[in-house]
């Protein structure tokens, strides 16, 4: 079943028929993705769990008029956002963006050799690293797009950009991995 048509459906049974188990399996489909999203603006797990938790809970709470919004996605992210935003103001501290390492075990094949296995963990550990380095912005956008799989304009409304903002943030991120996996290889050859 395509992704919207599911969203839509349990949106439907949620507002129209105070539908929990509709919720809950709305709750689970985004909760990963939203946690992670708050997790890389606050860098703080609990309160990226309770910011998550929240905007479920207004989700429920405004259940009535769930039908009203166009784009779920994008406005469950909008609300994460902006509640982060809200804790850090009330907070007063500086959080830096963290993104979560790469889970070598789902990215390596068990039908590897030995040695196509470390080529690939070194790899793995050149885009873990060259990610780091990007600038925050950069680095928010790319885990939007590649992490979250939003589209470009979502991510611009979300992040209240500009969708070629994004673009040129998605091309600069591209570039400079590639160039990082450019000069391992290099290193590898040798």
């Amino acid at each position: 079943m395509d992704n919207q048509l599911y969203i839509k459906q349990l949106t439907g049974r949620i507002a129209a028929n105070d539908d929990k188990e509709a919720y809950e399996k709305l709750f689970y489909h985004f909760y990963d993705n939203l946690y992670r999203f708050a997790s890389s603006i606050l860098n703080y797990e609990v309160v990226a769990d309770e910011i998550v938790s929240d905007v479920f809970v207004n989700i429920w709470r405004n259940r009535n008029q769930l039908n009203e919004i166009e784009n779920l996605q994008t406005y469950l992210y909008v609300a994460v956002r902006n509640l982060c935003k809200r804790y850090q103001s009330r907070n007063k501290k500086t959080n830096h963006l963290s993104l979560h390492t790469i889970n070598d075990d789902h990215l390596l094949s068990p039908y590897q050799t030995p040695e196509e296995r470390i080529v690939s963990a070194e790899m793995i550990s050149t885009i873990e690293a060259a990610i780091q380095k990007l600038p925050p912005q950069c680095k928010l956008i790319f885990t939007l797009i590649k992490e979250n799989g939003l589209k470009y304009k979502e991510t611009a409304q979300v992040l209240n950009l500009s969708q070629k903002t994004v673009e040129a943030q998605m091309a600069i991120a591209t570039k400079r991995i590639l160039a990082s996996l450019d000069m391992a290889f290099v290193h590898i050859r040798k």
